[in-house]
């Protein structure tokens, strides 16, 4: 099955966040390691299982809260979770799980942001 090559629910957050924070070459370094450029935007989407909904959703729109450095990108500011989990009507006994899945997408995208440096 697809689903378990990711290596369960952790592991299927880690790939949403690292195809959402991908860096894609250009056409020029593309042609440099001898992949066509078509073969980036041809990959097949990583599917969201229903209990990581709600997770991804939180993390989408938590896209414009990270905390920058002189070495780049650090992690999230959860100061603006308390407005998310309302605007969603998150209930409390849910948020514990959301927010580890949270941290999840989080250490996946800082791995693919800082991989993408190099």
């Amino acid at each position: 099955m697809a689903s378990e090559s990711h290596g369960g629910p952790a592991g299927k957050l880690r790939a949403v966040a690292a195809r959402l924070y991908q860096r894609v070459p250009s056409e020029e370094q593309a042609a440099g390691l001898g992949i066509p450029l078509s073969a980036y935007r041809a990959q097949a989407p990583v599917p969201v299982w229903p209990e990581n909904r709600t997770a991804v959703l939180v993390f989408q729109l938590m896209s414009t809260q990270w905390r920058a450095g002189m070495g780049g990108y650090t992690g999230l500011d959860y100061g603006a979770l308390r407005e998310i989990w309302q605007r969603l009507h998150i209930k409390r006994r849910e948020r514990d799980q959301v927010f580890f899945d949270l941290r999840v997408l989080e250490h996946a995208a800082l791995e693919a942001i800082h991989d993408s440096k190099d």
